[in-house]
C-alpha cells in the first residue's frame, strides 16, 4: 500500500505540473430548455453529422477549458466578448459566444483550494457551473488527502434554509476526506450563489461541469443540487472515484443512472443524470484505490491522439473501466461491497499524462488559439 501511495503521489504531481504548461426525476424542462451545447466536433469525411451526446460533450469539454483560464485573467462578461479575455477559440463559436460569466471564485487566493466559475447561457435557459482541475501545489495535496470520512449532503443541515425535493439518508457512505472538506469549507460561497440564481431564473436548468479534481467536486456539488430539486445535469472529464460502493449507489439513486442508460441507448442523447468522459489509459480515474468506486455514466474515448471522433468514442454505461472494480448489476443491487481484480490491467503502459489533459482538446490550455 506504501507503494502504491508513493505512485499515487508521483502521478498526481505530473498532472499538476501538466496542467500548469431518487426516485426518478422526471425533468421539468423541455429540450429547447435544456443546454444543447452540440457542436459538431470534428468531422470524417462521407460521414453523417455526429449524434447529439458526442457533440454536446465536444462543447462541455470546451466549457470545461475556460476553468483553466480563471487564472489566466478571465473576466465576468460574454465568453465572446475580447474584454472577458477568454482566449481559445472556442470562446468565439455559436455555442459558446454569447455565455455570460456572472460569478468566479478561485479559493487558492486565499489559502483554499478550487477555482471555477458560474455562468448563465439565457439563449438555452442554462445556469453552468464550472470547477477547473489540479493546477496548483494544494490542489494537488487535497487530491492526495483521500482517507475516507462518513458523508452527509450539507443541504441536510438543519441551518440551511432551502426546502429539500429529496430526503434520504446515505447510509454507509464515505467519501475522499479533501473533496469533501473542501466543500463543507466553500459551501456558502458556491452553493448559495447557485441557489440565488436558480431563485431568479427559476425555468433554467442547472449544468455543473469540471475536469480532475474539479471533476470530483462537480460530483458533490451536483448531488446538493439535486437533493435541492433542480434537476442537474453533471458532466465530468478525467475525474477520480469520490465515495465508496454505498456513496456510488447513493449517486446513482438520485440521478437515476439505469434511465439514463437506457434513454442513451436508445437516443444518443441526454439532457439530465451524472455523466463521465473517461479517457484511454488517464490513470486518474482509476484513483484513489479501494474502496472507492465510480457512478454514474460512462463514456470512454478509446483513442490517444487528437481529434477524437465519434468512432473514438463507446458508450458503456455502468460497464466501468475501473481499474481495480467493476460494476456488477447482482452486487450493485445488494449493495454489496464486491470487485473484481484484474492484474493485467493494474497500471497502464504509460501514466497517462497526455491522456489526462486531452478530452476532445488539450483541456488544460488556456493558450491564445486554442
Amino acid at each position: 500500500m506504501r507503494k502504491f501511495i508513493l505512485i499515487l503521489l508521483f502521478v498526481l504531481h505530473l498532472a499538476s505540473a501538466l496542467d500548469k504548461s431518487s426516485p426518478r426525476i422526471i425533468s421539468k424542462f423541455s429540450d429547447k430548455h435544456i443546454i444543447n451545447h452540440a457542436g459538431d466536433g470534428p468531422r470524417v469525411p462521407g460521414r453523417q453529422k455526429p449524434a447529439r451526446d458526442y457533440r454536446k460533450l465536444v462543447q462541455f469539454a470546451n466549457l470545461a477549458t475556460v476553468g483553466y483560464c480563471v487564472t489566466k485573467g478571465l473576466e465576468t462578461g460574454l465568453l465572446g466578448d475580447p474584454y472577458t479575455s477568454c482566449l481559445i477559440k472556442a470562446c468565439q463559436n455559436s455555442k459558446l459566444r454569447d455565455v455570460e460569466i456572472v460569478k468566479i471564485f478561485d479559493f487558492n487566493n486565499r489559502g483554499e483550494v478550487g477555482t471555477g466559475f458560474y455562468a448563465l447561457d439565457k439563449k438555452r435557459k442554462t445556469i453552468i457551473l464550472v470547477f477547473r482541475g489540479t493546477a496548483s501545489r494544494r490542489d494537488w495535496f487535497t487530491d492526495v488527502n483521500f482517507v475516507p470520512v462518513s458523508f452527509t449532503p450539507l443541504v441536510y443541515d438543519e441551518t440551511f434554509s432551502q426546502q429539500l425535493f429529496i430526503s434520504r439518508e446515505c447510509e454507509g457512505c464515505k467519501v475522499h476526506r479533501g473533496f469533501y472538506n473542501f466543500l463543507k469549507d466553500n459551501s456558502a460561497a458556491i452553493i448559495s450563489v447557485g441557489v440565488k440564481l436558480k431563485s431568479k431564473y427559476p425555468d433554467f436548468q442547472f449544468l455543473v461541469v469540471g475536469h480532475s479534481l474539479g471533476a470530483a467536486l462537480t460530483v458533490l456539488c451536483g448531488i446538493e443540487f439535486q437533493l435541492l430539486g433542480y434537476d442537474p445535469l453533471v458532466v465530468t472529464f478525467g475525474g477520480p472515484k469520490v465515495g465508496n460502493q454505498q456513496f456510488a449507489d447513493f449517486v446513482d439513486y438520485l440521478f437515476d443512472t439505469e434511465e439514463v442508460v437506457r434513454e442513451i441507448s436508445a437516443t444518443k442523447d441526454f439532457t439530465r443524470g451524472y455523466i463521465r468522459v473517461v479517457h484511454k489509459r488517464d490513470i486518474v480515474p482509476s484513483l484513489p484505490p479501494y474502496p472507492f468506486v465510480h457512478a454514474g455514466f460512462e463514456y470512454f474515448i478509446n483513442a490517444r491522439q487528437l481529434p477524437h471522433t465519434e468512432e473514438d468514442l463507446e458508450r458503456r454505461g455502468l460497464d466501468y473501466s475501473n481499474v481495480l472494480t467493476k460494476r456488477d448489476d447482482e452486487l450493485y443491487k445488494r449493495n454489496f461491497d464486491g470487485f473484481e481484480l484484474k492484474p493485467s490491467k493494474l497500471w497502464p503502459e504509460q501514466l497517462g499524462k497526455y491522456e489526462h489533459t486531452h478530452y476532445f482538446r488539450k483541456i488544460t490550455s488556456c493558450k491564445p488559439g486554442d
